[in-house]
């Protein structure tokens, strides 16, 4: 036959079965309204819908910190905008499936799962044979499940659920299974997990399914399982996806995530078996890079070979294809040296790490972690918030990002009272000197100082005349351009690659806060200085000893305020250790050290060795047992005495006629500015009604009597009693208000607080006496709060850094899934 008269044979065909009616059942109509079922509409919804997963695969960024997602472009989640959980409803057999105007005649421009959608409802619309109630066009089945799929994609898990609901009653098997699995992921959606798993689990019964069915209903079973805690069950899941996957990226994947399963259980070699066999199965650099990474990160040093694990790190680091990753490589190896406790080796690979390009944003914020959790460590805090200032800075936004900016913001609350106290140590040490011992002293301060200038002159002349010399040569590398001797900030391309490698180091930071510096410009050892109060270098009366030795205080009140403020401070630091950072250890040598020197006052010293006795209640019995005792034995008619005999008793006392009328006398002495009256009722309240509500306005009124007596730095030792004694109260947050803006050298004098008139406070607590109210239960809780140390933070800043979420479903599945090993 020729060409030409196939071509007519075509025309009559196309043109006979044009007038195809959809109403009558024979072979010629379901024929016809089959093919332009797909070739007209369902074919390119399935390559609209293809395309977008592909786009949406390849612009997904895993979190290899975190167990990966079973699917490699992470959850569709329920869009709950009123848009869509109010779409209107109806076409097509069911009666939920109408979709705006996606069957309009325009020309539409949609693409994606809303082309898809748009194509899936054109099928329905204009080829379904519903003859005498039943369906005979097939592809009516796969459209239904194409508009399932989209809606489901598209976050719409309500309309994708009556549209897959429709595949369950077409006569037609070919796809039941399927609008199954996607009913289950819409009921993920929408957080009926119950359901979910229940769908999920009789198809992973269900040996007839498809192999890629399997492997899909397997993969998400698993991760539901996960998610539940059940890990055995979801490694076991996973080894049937892996077993029906015929994708190769797909099989590395889910290695990749059963050895991260195996990680957290402990089970390292295991582990690094799947992740090696994620490896070879090459899915890709960044999975073949990351893999090694973990293999690395479950190193034992009691049971595996440093030599061998550092070897392949450096191999692996010095490969061509890899490069992109060799900063991965050296902060996994920062983190093998730290398991040997070889923390120098650590910090030169960490820096290794921070000298390379950055390949992922949250490996460079973790490198910045590290380094500043060995400065932490190490007592150096100053170093270690500007490393985790870096961190915060480079991460991305995230639950990581917010574990680390409360780390950051906990350890600058802790910055000034570490150095405050060490400060007004080495000041009280000179205070106790001997006159012709302190003089010494300076005099061997001030020739090492003139050493150490000169020393710093002399390679600072060094440094210029090798800049000369290079400069003339030509050649000076990363600082100049080759061969024309510009200066560095007038050579535009060495100002840039200067620029680069500072941020390669360091992330975005304006100039000002350039390599680390304060807003003041100085650099972190000037900060150091500064806390210490060595600071001035610069001073040209630097080397006079009398320089030195004016600054040492040398009246009792001065040197009262100095320990006072120096105790007051340590209590607050050693607190700070154990609630904002949870480390017991450090928070018990603070306290202990305190305890030693001793504090001033009784109430401080109390403080300490309540807090001594419960920061160790948990992992230290028997030193809690001893604090515990000197409580009991030295202060027995305290407050924090009968909360170690009665932990769960009622310790709160009403506020009594006799405390209000003191109170209210108080507070006129206050506003007539009678402040010596003020601090005397202030003194006579604490001795005789220690246990009322209202003891902390009294504590607050004696700070504010302090500012206008004593001076700010008393203003600040009296705010800081406040915040230590009472934590939680109105009292206590608005004196730590008040320390934060005079931190911030804000030095406007103090506004009297505003509290209830006594008469007012005295019939409110008359009324509320005989019921005991909840209001009176959760003052009573509050109180109990306080004893055991909660509430007791010096900022308003979150207690704890661990993220967690909880993912626990309230079932048990039909079939337990049990691990072969």
């Amino acid at each position: 036959m020729t060409k030409r008269a196939f071509s007519v044979v075509i025309l009559v065909a196309f043109f006979a079965l044009s007038a195809c009616s959809a109403s009558k059942d024979s072979l010629k109509n379901r024929a016809y309204h089959n093919m332009t079922s797909w070739f007209n509409a369902l074919f390119n919804g399935q390559a609209a819908m293809d395309q977008k997963l592909d786009e949406l695969k390849s612009g997904h960024k895993d979190d290899y910190f975190q167990t990966l997602p079973v699917e490699p472009y992470g959850e569709f989640v329920a869009d709950d905008s009123p848009e869509i959980m109010q779409a209107p409803a109806g076409v097509g057999r069911g009666p939920n499936l109408k979709s705006g105007n996606l069957l309009s005649n325009e020309s539409s421009s949609k693409t994606g799962f809303a082309k898809a959608e748009e194509k899936a409802l054109k099928v329905i619309s204009s080829h379904s044979m519903n003859i005498r109630g039943k369906e005979r066009n097939k592809l009516i089945s796969r459209a239904y499940l194409m508009l399932g799929q989209a809606r489901y994609y598209q976050g719409k898990p309500f309309q994708a659920m009556d549209a897959l609901q429709q595949v369950q009653g077409l006569p037609f098997d070919k796809h039941k299974e399927e609008s199954k699995y996607y009913a289950a992921l819409a009921q993920v959606q929408v957080g009926n997990d119950f359901a979910a798993m229940e769908v999920l689990d009789e198809l992973y019964q269900n040996d007839d399914l498809k192999k890629d069915l399997k492997s899909r209903v397997a993969k998400h079973l698993a991760w539901k399982f996960y998610e539940e805690g059940e890990n055995e069950s979801a490694l076991n899941g996973l080894d049937r996806a892996i077993k029906f996957s015929k994708n190769r990226n797909e099989k590395a994947r889910l290695n990749f995530i059963q050895g991260q399963i195996l990680t957290e259980m402990g089970k390292y070699d295991e582990a690094n078996a799947k992740f090696n066999k994620s490896f070879k199965l090459k899915p890709g650099f960044e999975m073949e890079a990351r893999s090694q990474v973990a293999v690395a990160m479950n190193f034992d040093p009691m049971v595996h070979d440093y030599n061998s694990y550092r070897k392949r790190l450096m191999k692996l680091a010095n490969t061509g294809t890899y490069a992109t990753y060799r900063n991965e490589f050296f902060y996994a190896l920062g983190q093998l040296e730290e398991k040997r406790d070889s923390i120098g080796l650590a910090q030169e690979a960490y820096m290794m790490a921070l000298n390379e390009k950055m390949s992922d944003p949250r490996f460079r914020a973790e490198t910045y972690a590290a380094m500043g959790q060995i400065k932490f460590n190490a007592s150096d805090y100053v170093y270690a918030g500007a490393y985790y200032d870096s961190a915060v800075t480079a991460i991305t936004e995230g639950p990581r990002k917010v574990e680390l900016t409360k780390f950051r913001d906990n350890l600058r609350s802790v910055i000034d009272k570490y150095y405050l106290v060490q400060r007004n140590d080495s000041i009280l040490k000179l205070v106790a000197m001997p006159e012709a011992d302190r003089t010494t002293f300076f005099n061997a301060y001030i020739e090492d100082l003139k050493k150490r200038d000169e020393e710093k002159q002399r390679e600072e002349e060094e440094q210029a005349t090798q800049f000369l010399t290079q400069t003339k040569g030509g050649n000076f590398g990363s600082g100049f351009d080759q061969g024309d001797g510009k200066f560095y900030f007038y050579s535009s391309s060495a100002k840039s690659q200067g620029e680069s490698e500072f941020r390669r180091i360091w992330g975005d930071r304006s100039l000002k806060d350039n390599w680390r510096l304060s807003s003041t410009g100085s650099t972190i050892e000037d900060q150091k200085a500064e806390l210490t109060g060595t600071a001035n270098l610069n001073n040209p009366r630097r080397y006079e000893l009398a320089y030195y030795l004016e600054q040492i205080p040398s009246t009792p009140r001065a040197i009262h305020d100095l320990k006072m403020e120096r105790d007051t401070t340590e209590l607050s630091l050693g607190m700070d250790y154990f609630d904002k950072f949870k480390d017991a250890k450090l928070s018990t040598n603070t306290l202990e050290h305190l305890v030693s020197t001793p504090p001033k006052e009784d109430e401080v010293l109390l403080k300490a060795l309540y807090n001594l006795y419960r920061v160790n209640a948990d992992k230290n019995v028997a030193l809690s047992e001893k604090y515990k005792n000197k409580v009991l034995e030295e202060y027995p008619n305290t407050i924090y005495a009968e909360f170690i005999l009665n932990p769960q008793g009622d310790f709160s006392e009403e506020n009594s006629p006799e405390v209000l009328a003191l109170y209210r006398e108080t507070y006129d002495a206050y506003k007539e500015e009678e402040y010596e009256l003020v601090k005397q009722n202030a003194i006579q309240a604490f001795e005789e009604f220690p246990m009322a509500k209202i003891i902390s306005k009294f504590a607050l009124l004696n700070a504010y009597a302090d500012a206008a007596l004593s001076g700010e730095e008393q203003y600040k030792a009296g705010l800081e009693r406040v915040i230590i004694l009472y934590p939680g109260t109105d009292e206590a947050k608005h004196a730590q208000s008040l320390l934060d803006k005079l931190n911030d050298k804000n030095k406007k004098q103090p506004e009297a607080p505003k509290q209830e008139e006594p008469k007012k406070l005295a019939e409110e607590m008359k009324e509320k006496k005989p019921q005991q109210d909840e209001s009176q239960k959760l003052i009573d809780k509050q109180k109990r709060d306080i004893l055991q140390g909660k509430g007791g933070e010096l900022q308003n800043s979150p207690q704890k850094i661990q993220i967690k979420s909880d993912n626990t479903l309230n079932r048990k599945t039909k079939s337990q899934i049990r691990r072969e090993r």
